[in-house]
């Protein structure tokens, strides 16, 4: 089962310099992407699931872009 959470978690704790441009780029995707995570549950749930995952990826792509530009 897809852990969304636990992945953004993975990725915050490995930080930035273990993450290639192509790493970056996936995740671009995944938090700007139209499509949406999908898992069992009603359809609100899910919805607020996945919008609170690309809301973090985003949060996460933001701060390690800006760590990789210093």
């Amino acid at each position: 089962m897809a852990d969304p959470a636990g992945a953004c978690d993975a990725l915050q704790a490995l930080g930035p310099g273990a993450l290639t441009g192509e790493h970056l780029g996936r995740l671009a995707v995944l938090a700007d992407g139209d499509a949406w995570v999908v898992r069992s549950g009603v359809a609100d749930r899910i919805i607020g699931q996945d919008d609170a995952f690309r809301s973090r990826a985003q949060a996460l792509l933001t701060a390690f872009t800006d760590a990789t530009a210093r």
